[in-house]
């Protein structure tokens, strides 16, 4: 508002400011401008939140018959518990994160298991593939369009732990 201009009718030397020459309603103009800032501010920070990455969340698959004439569920947060305690109840795997997301043709496996310390990391990694995941399969009806799986192990000698991630 620091906009002068000149007033050429008093000698040329003195100053009009242009506010001056604003209607009443410019204070009336600054509350909505501030308004309109501060909505905008709150859209912004929604925006920024929503765009943070989530953990994939349990869903409810729907499966209807083919001839129409019934309807099942299933909770992937439950075949997820199921497949977590049978992988935990082995003597490969310590520890076992599952989570089972996407669509009911296109389910999407996100996994981490932990292998205990005395385990083999093939005969882990050959649980997780060939028992684990096609039993998990076999109970949504469906493969697995994409499968995130890691399995951490620690070898059985003094060093650091490793971690192998299969596609």
């Amino acid at each position: 508002m620091a906009w002068l201009s000149w007033d050429s009718t008093q000698n040329g030397l003195a100053q009009k400011r242009l506010v001056d020459s604003f209607p009443a309603q410019m204070p009336e103009l600054g509350i909505y401008i501030a308004g309109a800032l501060a909505l905008m501010s709150i859209m912004l920070i929604f925006v920024m939140v929503s765009a943070l990455p989530k953990k994939p969340g349990k869903r409810t698959f729907i499966y209807q018959s083919d001839k129409g004439t019934g309807i099942s569920t299933v909770d992937s947060g439950t075949v997820a518990l199921a497949a977590r305690e049978a992988a935990e109840s082995t003597p490969e795997v310590a520890r076992a994160d599952i989570r089972i997301n996407g669509t009911v043709k296109s389910p999407i496996l996100y996994a981490r298991f932990a292998l205990r310390v005395d385990a083999r990391p093939m005969d882990g990694m050959g649980l997780v593939r060939d028992v684990l995941i096609p039993q998990m399969e076999q109970a949504l009806g469906a493969r697995f369009a994409r499968k995130h799986v890691n399995i951490d192990f620690q070898p059985k000698t003094s060093g650091t732990s490793a971690k192998t991630t299969l596609t």
